[in-house]
């Protein structure tokens, strides 16, 4: 057999084999426990983002975070109704004022010990993926008595953005190592985004659903050009709950 024909042979398995795996986690009827209750519950997201300085450290942008956290809720809340869904917000002022400061950490902790081992592996043969069985157990039992919401949804948000040192160090890194100009240097994402949306049925403690995905920026734009900030958080959002499901048609 030629080279070129054992080359495609390998391409079309490794193709198909992609095609097989999945970034989706969700127990089998996740469609038909979603129909069981009338409104989702949409916490506020839990945003962690990096300036990777030339060093290799890392600095934490506080602002950035602060002013992000509301453009996610909002994006979110319109791709939920968009998908059928009545959602209610409950943000960190209303956490404070019904006492569930410790609730809400606890069930976090919890959630976020589960969402781990969900993506142990980035992405699951299908077969796996769509049979999980994970909980957390009775963690979010009291948000939902306070609230009268026994459907959770939680955003976990992710960003690291090389600072100009770096990315200048990049460049001349690339151009004396490599030899390469700036035109023909390879793609290196300068900003990166990665998001997780899990949906929890707080009464059973099951993890009904989840979607993780990534967004790679060229550029870096600051938080207060709202605009195009919701513009790009409005892509990442849909293309994860694009593959939600809120009826069993």
């Amino acid at each position: 057999m030629k080279i070129s024909h054992v080359l495609l042979l390998a391409f079309v398995a490794l193709t198909t084999s992609a095609c097989s795996n999945t970034p989706i986690r969700h127990i089998p009827e996740y469609s038909s426990a979603l129909n069981k209750h009338p409104e989702i519950l949409v916490l506020p997201p839990e945003s962690v983002v990096n300036s990777i300085e030339a060093s290799g450290g890392k600095k934490r942008m506080y602002d950035y975070e602060y002013n992000m956290e509301p453009i996610i809720t909002e994006q979110l809340v319109a791709a939920l109704q968009a998908k059928g869904l009545r959602t209610k917000v409950l943000d960190r002022r209303s956490i404070h004022d019904q006492g569930l400061n410790e609730e809400v950490a606890q069930f976090r902790h919890v959630y976020g010990t589960e969402r781990d081992k969900l993506y142990i592996q980035p992405l699951l043969e299908e077969k796996k993926a769509f049979a999980i069985s994970n909980s957390v157990n009775q963690s979010a039992a009291q948000i939902a008595s306070k609230t009268g919401n026994d459907l959770l949804i939680v955003t976990d948000y992710t960003r690291s953005i090389k600072s100009g040192g770096a990315r200048a160090q990049a460049v001349a890194v690339n151009i004396l190592m490599i030899g390469l100009t700036a035109r023909s240097m390879p793609s290196d994402p300068d900003d990166i985004a990665t998001m997780t949306v899990g949906i929890v049925e707080a009464s059973t403690g099951r993890i009904l659903w989840t979607n993780r995905q990534s967004d790679m920026r060229g550029m870096f734009s600051s938080s207060a050009d709202k605009k195009q900030e919701a513009k790009e958080m409005k892509g990442l959002v849909s293309g994860i709950l694009k593959p939600l499901k809120t009826s069993e048609k």
